[in-house]
């Protein structure tokens, strides 16, 4: 077997919206512009259909960013009300608010949580959650 080559991304942002703007002017081809700038085809052609400058890797998340900041601002709800907040918590709230949203998700429906590896991957982006403790009511009378 050989080895195999990685060759990576070597096209920048900078050259995907001079491409595109080439192409959207009518000044190049798609399949010209690709060889021009140095960018797959279907990359391009991609970002040509849904405008999107951005050089992103992987796959797109479950929820966008404003979708997650909702979900922290319910957990931080929770630990305001002296909920507990534990990553079982986080799994499960996940899960019920992909369902409300109708989300398309792959998460485990059998046990109606997000898996250990989203969790990971959302503490990560959402470092605060990780902080999140229990907040003593202090409506109570003593």
């Amino acid at each position: 077997m050989r080895p195999r080559k990685n060759r990576g991304q070597t096209w920048s942002e900078e050259s995907l919206s001079a491409a595109m703007e080439a192409v959207q002017r009518g000044e190049l081809s798609m399949h010209a512009a690709s060889r021009k700038y140095k960018i797959p085809r279907w990359t391009l052609r991609n970002h040509v259909i849904s405008g999107s400058k951005v050089k992103r890797l992987g796959r797109r998340g479950i929820m966008t960013a404003a979708q997650e900041k909702e979900l922290i601002f319910l957990l931080e709800g929770f630990a305001k009300t002296g909920v507990t907040i534990t990553s079982k918590l986080i799994r499960q709230e996940a899960f019920l608010y992909c369902e409300r949203n109708q989300l398309k998700h792959n998460f485990n429906k059998r046990q109606r949580m997000a898996g250990i590896e989203w969790l990971r991957q959302f503490i990560k982006r959402n470092p605060s959650v990780g902080k999140l403790r229990v907040i003593p009511n202090q409506l109570k009378k003593p």
